[in-house]
């Protein structure tokens, strides 16, 4: 039981830190001013990187929902609804950097045209 929760958060924590360094190449490459192409390469790069978190996100929460379902001490319980609340807020940051990156793709297309 604890291993899983230190397995769960450890894949939290993994997850927010990929989510900030994908924006942080993003907003370097939007810096330096790349051309359409090297811009597009790092747009489906971080697309896919989003896309692979997602499904870390979806197993993630498959897991902690089987676990929910064992018997647990009060204590256990506190740390799971933790847990589950950071679960929360990285998936609206994911949800908030693939909004950032259709924007950002939509006004690339806007660009090129």
């Amino acid at each position: 039981m604890k291993k899983l929760q230190l397995v769960a958060l450890g894949v939290m924590i993994g997850f927010v830190c990929t989510i900030a360094l994908g924006g942080l190449s993003i907003g370097l490459a939007q810096q330096q001013g790349p051309n359409p192409a090297e811009a597009q390469k790092l747009l489906d790069k971080e697309k896919a990187n989003l896309n692979q978190m997602g499904m870390m996100y979806t197993q993630m929460q498959t897991d902690m929902n089987s676990t929910m379902q064992m018997p647990m001490t009060p204590t256990e319980k506190a740390m799971m609804k933790q847990i589950s609340e950071l679960a929360n807020m990285v998936h609206m940051l994911w949800q908030s950097n693939n909004d950032l990156l259709n924007a950002i793709q939509m006004n690339m297309g806007a660009k090129n045209k």
